[in-house]
């Protein structure tokens, strides 16, 4: 997941006008993320949120695995195309979303 995203940002310099030191990323189901030396983006958190008060900007970058919805524990994906899709063999395996477009369009999350 951040490997990705590093990866992307340094192509472009930026992500959605904010520099790649400024990208943090949010792994929804709880895990953590030990990035290589040279690694611009960081992570900011991991777990579920309650309610809307999550970091919601152009630098939040939210990760959603595919254990979160086949395992029931998260109840619909958002209803936006992802920023990035993370796959293994062909296989969706996670699905990552800008904080300020999930709000934009209304998404929460609902826990099952």
């Amino acid at each position: 997941m951040g490997k990705l995203i590093d990866e992307q940002c340094k192509k472009q310099g930026q992500l959605a006008g904010v520099d790649c030191a400024g990208i943090g990323i949010w792994s929804v189901y709880n895990a953590r993320w030990y990035p290589r030396p040279g690694t611009k983006v960081h992570q900011i958190g991991g777990g579920p949120f309650t309610g809307d008060d999550w970091p919601a900007g152009p630098n939040a970058y939210y990760v959603i695995n595919r254990q979160l919805i086949a395992g029931g524990l998260l109840a619909t994906l958002p209803a936006i195309p992802p920023d990035f899709v993370v796959g293994y063999r062909g296989f969706a395996m996670a699905w990552v979303f800008r904080g300020d477009r999930l709000k934009n369009a209304g998404y929460r999350f609902a826990w099952q």
